[in-house]
Parts: C-alpha cells; structure tokens; sequence
C-alpha cells in the first residue's frame, strides 16, 4: 500500500491529571480560568516528558503542592473536535490530610487567582 492509500494516523495530544480524595471519599476539582468547567487537576504533557512528570508538574503548577502521586489508574481517549483529540493519563493522587491547605482539599472548589 503506498503513502496515497494509507489511512490517516490520529494525531492526539496527551494530557495527565491526579485524582486526589479526602478521608470522606470526596474528588477535589478546580476550576481553570481556561475551561468553563471543573476538572481534575493536571494538563498538557510538554515535548520530551513522561505523562507522569507532566502530572507531577501540572499539581505543583495549580495547586502549589507536591504529594506523592502513585499508580496510573485510567488512560483514556477523549476526542475533542474543537481543541484537537486528547490522550488523558489520570494518576492515583491519593488522600489528601489535615495538613493540606482548606483550600487544596477534596470537597472545594480552587479558584483562580485574581489578576
């Protein structure tokens, strides 16, 4: 078969994403300025990283912390004909503590920083 009949490759961006609990059982989403939903925390995976060291960066990023995230628990397709189809890595954030700030625990909703 040549390169005229070959079918189309997807061309998929990936993000990663940590999904973090409290002991309640509760999900923390935040709200990013650039989606006009919640989600989970996490983003794009630059060029030359892990989704792993994506996540861990993202979490630094948004929320200021840096726990250990464990296991990768889902991979999943999302296809989004608006912003380009998504590869979304979502890793074991684990339960968030007593020591975690009220407003980086599960149950609350973090909201963007004013400008």
């Amino acid at each position: 078969m040549d390169d005229e009949q070959a079918p189309p490759f997807a061309r998929a961006r990936a993000a990663a994403g940590a999904l973090f609990f409290d002991d309640g059982g509760r999900v923390m989403l935040v709200r990013p300025t650039y989606k006009h939903y919640l989600d989970i925390p996490g983003g794009c995976v630059e060029p030359g990283e892990t989704p792993y060291e994506a996540c861990v960066r993202e979490v630094r990023e948004e929320l200021g912390i840096q726990p250990a995230i464990g296991r990768l628990l889902a991979v999943d397709w999302a296809p989004l004909p608006e912003g380009g189809d998504r590869v979304l890595f979502v890793f074991d954030g684990g339960t968030l503590d007593g020591e975690t700030p009220e407003r980086e625990r599960p149950g609350t909703v973090k909201e963007p920083p004013l400008p």
